[in-house]
């Protein structure tokens, strides 16, 4: 029970996440002020609900791993509550035990009267927090090309990927999708809760491998893409095959790939319990995590991390040549590109350690000289 209702509400906070992504977008010719409170307050409704997937999280993996009792009692709107807002105290503690040790160890926290805990942040950190927040935000990505030569390394990922795991990426996707739209559509499982189905493990997966048309998949294919997305509740506190930890490691992404966000389904005796709203996440990370070379986790995906690496490479490339070619067009700069000193000055005992600088350009009138180092941030 407390798994349904814990789940109900994660596929809300996900959906509030991705509808108000959409409306930062969707509104750009508002009078000035109310174009700004509308950014500002649409920014912080979501970031609200990415706070709230954050807990949740957290609540729903806690429940998967203790031990429960024979006989629980059903849980009520008031344990619910109350059991969100000790999950949101311990995310928030860890988060700033974070914070304590790569910021600011002198600062503190605010108790509301839900019991929310806030950090109080520094002028200097809270404007940093801002205005990193604001070019999220605002800041157009450098979108790759779709060319043949990102094809072919969107298909040297596919094929490291089946190398690495022994499943087909692209029958995983398919998989997703349908447990996402196709399956309620379909009228296959039950939602036993809102916002949550249970269906027989074999049930989903005959009528996905009956609905396939590429043919070249057989039904152990389908089974290895769904257990694939089947959580194993007795891993969660583990990272990289080590010993369990005392807490969940809720900070780690590399190497923690037995986490709820990237494999969502839960299986009880034969069911598979799952939200179609999160397969939608699910899809989202495998998709982006590629074509924008952040995997959902980075463990046992050693031939695929090495081709993002190349893919990413071509792109960091890339963009040192369009920086430079943005300060080239005005004439008053002399302009280097991909300059490491000591080669370029051997006698001059430029220190290797100073590395290359992607860019420099150099204004004598002006007497100004750039210092660009370029990368793709994630």
């Amino acid at each position: 029970d407390l798994h349904y209702q814990a789940l109900n509400y994660y596929a809300i906070q996900q959906n509030g996440i991705f509808l108000n992504a959409k409306r930062y977008n969707a509104f750009t010719d508002l009078d000035e002020s109310v174009q700004h409170e509308f950014e500002e307050k649409t920014r912080s409704t979501r970031e609200e609900y990415r706070r709230n997937a954050g807990t949740i999280t957290y609540l729903l993996e806690s429940n998967l791993f203790v031990t429960h009792v024979d006989n629980p009692t059903k849980c009520s709107k008031e344990d619910f509550n109350y059991l969100l807002a000790f999950a949101d105290w311990l995310v928030v503690l860890q988060d700033d035990a974070d914070m304590c040790h790569f910021n600011d160890p002198n600062f503190t926290i605010s108790v509301d009267v839900d019991y929310k805990v806030t950090p109080i942040l520094s002028d200097e950190i809270q404007m940093q927090y801002g205005n990193l927040l604001l070019r999220k935000y605002n800041t157009t990505d450098y979108h790759i090309k779709s060319d043949t030569i990102d094809e072919s390394f969107l298909k040297q990922s596919v094929e490291a990927f089946k190398k690495d795991t022994g499943v087909d990426l692209g029958l995983v996707l398919s998989l997703v999708e349908y447990m996402q739209l196709g399956l309620t559509q379909d009228g296959v499982g039950e939602e036993v809760y809102t916002n949550v189905f249970a269906v027989k493990k074999e049930e989903l997966e005959k009528v996905f491998f009956d609905l396939l048309e590429d043919k070249k998949y057989t039904s152990d294919d389908v089974t290895k893409a769904l257990e694939f997305l089947i959580l194993d509740p007795n891993l969660l506190k583990t990272i990289s095959g080590s010993a369990p930890h005392d807490i969940l490691p809720i900070w780690e992404r590399e190497k923690r790939d037995n986490r709820f966000s990237v494999k969502p389904v839960i299986l009880d005796e034969e069911y598979c319990i799952f939200s179609p709203v999160i397969m939608n996440q699910v899809l989202s990370l495998w998709r982006s995590g590629i074509t924008e070379w952040y995997l959902p986790y980075e463990i046992g995906l050693k031939n695929l991390k090495s081709v993002l690496k190349k893919w990413k490479k071509r792109y960091e490339d890339e963009m040192v040549q369009d920086i430079a070619a943005l300060f080239i067009s005005n004439s008053e700069y002399a302009v280097y590109p991909e300059v490491e000193l000591f080669k370029r000055f051997p006698d001059d005992e430029y220190p290797e350690e100073l590395g290359d600088y992607d860019v420099i350009a150099i204004n004598t009138s002006r007497k100004e000289i750039w210092l660009i180092e370029s990368k793709v941030l994630q």
